[in-house]
């Protein structure tokens, strides 16, 4: 994942968290177009795919004023980030073999 797409995936789920309507979330959404401007597009078989294309309709719905699109773009964010975020914490080892890893020795 290069910086540009960390940073996306840190505006898009903070822009997520966030309670309220498209006012309360400008300055986020914001953020989000400015990282979502400089990134490369996500290729189409990218697990971050539906967050990028969640983020591009929210940026679209700030600059047509549109609430009600917001609010439907909003929790399909939230919606694709949950499913990111899911797979990646699948993704990491169970804390004991984490353990086994880090101090192999005899473990009661």
């Amino acid at each position: 994942m290069t910086d540009c797409h960390m940073d996306f995936v840190t505006c898009a789920t903070a822009l997520a968290l966030k309670r309220g309507g498209m006012t309360l979330c400008t300055r986020l959404i914001l953020d989000l177009d400015t990282v979502m401007g400089g990134a490369e597009p996500v290729p189409s078989e990218d697990a971050l795919l539906s967050v990028w294309q969640a983020g591009r309709r929210i940026i679209e719905a700030r600059r047509q004023a549109d609430d009600v699109a917001f609010d439907a773009a909003h929790h399909l964010l939230r919606l694709a980030l949950s499913a990111y975020w899911n797979r990646r914490a699948r993704a990491v080892p169970l804390l004991e073999h984490a353990l086994q890893v880090i101090d192999p020795g005899d473990r009661a």
